[in-house]
């Protein structure tokens, strides 16, 4: 274990592989499985909602007793961890791939020639005099974590979960990987959205559940919606430094920093189209309309990325979090570091992220025609 961690310590690499991004892949998850939760125990659901794709009958195990609803939450902690585990082994062969292509040293040509980025990426890696094959075999180490705790729900919920691992992990891998490397063609927003929305909301939900309804189909809509604006304002911002290391994001193929805000912006409205749209089909309970209550922040949000792309010198203005915001994280940190114009962004993005899902979760538990 030790050769695997190159001598550094566990919690090393856990920090390494940027846990203040786990929030994208927690909070979809969480719903999903309390949207699976809900299918177990709501009986007032519409029949669109209830629409089941696969029948709980393929688990190559069973166990005596009326225990679903226990079982179900001792598998969705059970996955919990497998996400949390391939979420970060992606984020280091995220990192391993960028430095073996040459883009963070690109990158940080720019950032000493006076560009402004959000930090010079992999530092942890020159800090702790790190080669780039002892980054290769910590993420294989996070991903060989995930994949054992992958193969035990495999066995206890049987081989949809294999169908959602191995979409992921071709998609994780392909993100930055050769030979598709597609977050340096335009479309690494669009994979990461699909991947914590449609599939990590749907899986979690039949890791709970053991069933894929139409429930956590649309509800997974609006959660790779703002998950893909989550990496898309962080391209935004990002533009200079990206451009110069030749990764194409979808800002840069769209031209411009302002025509990327503009679909940042558009991200977040889709996404409560798609929930008015789910509400009016039958797909999500009435309640869900209450996803009016984030729109507030969401107004922070466009107004925040409005000031980005049109007046350079507002970019800086001073951003006070109010505590209905959400979680800002150490912002005096931040603010001190001259970090608080990308953090500002980038968080509330995270956080409107958080409040929808929140919503959706809670209300998927009320009588669905009040």
């Amino acid at each position: 274990m030790k050769s695997l961690l190159a001598g550094q310590s566990f919690k090393f690499w856990m920090s390494a592989s940027r846990p203040i991004a786990f929030r994208q892949s927690a909070l979809p998850y969480i719903l999903g499985v309390a949207l699976g939760l809900a299918t177990l125990t709501v009986g007032s659901m519409s029949s669109l909602a209830q629409g089941v794709y696969l029948l709980p009958d393929t688990a190559f195990f069973s166990f005596p007793g009326d225990s679903s609803i226990i079982f179900g939450i001792f598998i969705a902690l059970l996955g919990f961890v497998g996400v949390i585990f391939a979420h970060g082994g992606m984020n280091l062969f995220d990192d391993y791939f960028d430095m073996k292509k040459g883009a963070v040293s690109r990158r940080e040509d720019l950032l000493d020639g006076g560009f402004r980025a959000r930090l010079g990426k992999c530092s942890y890696m020159k800090d702790s005099g790190l080669e780039l094959a002892d980054l290769r075999r910590a993420a294989s180490l996070f991903l060989a974590i995930a994949l054992l705790i992958g193969l035990v729900i495999f066995a206890l919920r049987g081989w949809p979960v294999l169908v959602f691992a191995v979409i992921t992990l071709i998609l994780g891998i392909a993100y930055a990987g050769p030979p598709l490397r597609l977050s340096y063609n335009g479309f690494g927003e669009l994979v990461i959205g699909f991947i914590f929305g449609p599939i990590l909301v749907t899986a979690a939900s039949f890791l709970m559940s053991g069933q894929i309804t139409h429930l956590a189909l649309f509800a997974s809509i609006p959660m790779g919606l703002l998950v893909a604006n989550i990496v898309h304002v962080h391209a935004v911002m990002d533009y200079g430094p990206d451009k110069a290391a030749q990764r194409k994001t979808l800002p840069i193929l769209l031209g411009s920093e302002k025509a990327g805000g503009y679909v940042s912006i558009a991200f977040v409205i889709l996404a409560y189209v798609s929930i008015v749209i789910a509400v009016v089909m039958g797909a999500l309970p009435l309640a869900a309309l209450l996803v009016v209550l984030t729109l507030p922040l969401s107004l922070v949000f466009v107004r925040l990325v409005l000031s980005y792309v049109h007046d350079e010198d507002a970019r800086d203005n001073e951003f006070v979090p109010q505590k209905w915001m959400g979680n800002y994280g150490d912002w005096a940190g931040y603010t001190k570091a001259g970090l608080g114009w990308f953090m500002a962004r980038w968080l509330t993005a995270q956080n409107i992220l958080m409040q929808v899902a929140l919503i959706l979760a809670l209300t998927a538990f009320t009588p669905w025609y009040l």
